[in-house]
């Protein structure tokens, strides 16, 4: 084999021993969490802040028995959502196990929630 063959290979096989050290980027397993308003407690639609482990996703408008979803790492998340505007309703967080190729949904039950009662 030429030097110049052997540079190639040699390069090559660098190369490839490099791209295995790099960190990967794949975000391994998902599942689809769904934060879902009550439709047995909540009576109207809500623009409603959501959040997953400390971090908001956005602000929704979510009528009851209406749903917002996403994709996410397939493990244990601290979920939670809080209604914007005059009733500004805090939703109890929970911890909610996301399947991989699965789903889990957070029910945000109007009835049960807010501030505690101060007397």
């Amino acid at each position: 084999m030429s030097v110049r063959r052997w540079a190639m290979v040699l390069g090559a096989a660098a190369a490839l021993g490099a791209s295995a050290c790099l960190p990967s980027t794949d975000p391994g397993p998902t599942g689809r969490l769904l934060y879902r308003r009550d439709s047995a407690t909540c009576t109207s639609p809500s623009t409603t802040e959501l959040f997953i482990n400390g971090t908001s996703l956005g602000q929704y408008v979510i009528a009851p028995g209406g749903q917002q979803g996403f994709n996410v790492a397939a493990t244990t998340h601290i979920v939670n959502a809080t209604e914007v505007g005059a009733t500004a309703r805090q939703f109890l967080a929970q911890a909610v196990n996301v399947p991989a190729g699965g789903s889990a949904v957070y029910v945000m039950a109007c009835a049960t929630t807010g501030p505690p009662d101060a007397t």
